[in-house]
């Protein structure tokens, strides 16, 4: 399960490693693949659009 996770991790932050806000994307603002409305969710209830700028490695890697 661990080396799974890691590939699948892997590959999303090939593709979403960084900061986007594209207003076509439906997403919304997305750093590493957290959505805003995830980072709300599970790191800050009340995040606002600057908020997931602030995820790094460490925090994509934590798993609940």
């Amino acid at each position: 399960m661990d080396r799974n996770f890691a590939w699948a991790l892997a590959l999303v932050l090939k593709s979403e490693g960084g900061w986007s806000d594209n207003p076509a994307d439906p997403g919304g603002a997305t750093m590493k693949g957290v959505t805003l409305a995830n980072s709300s969710r599970y790191v800050k209830a009340d995040a606002t659009n600057p908020d997931p700028k602030k995820i790094d490695d460490k925090h994509v890697r934590l798993r609940s």
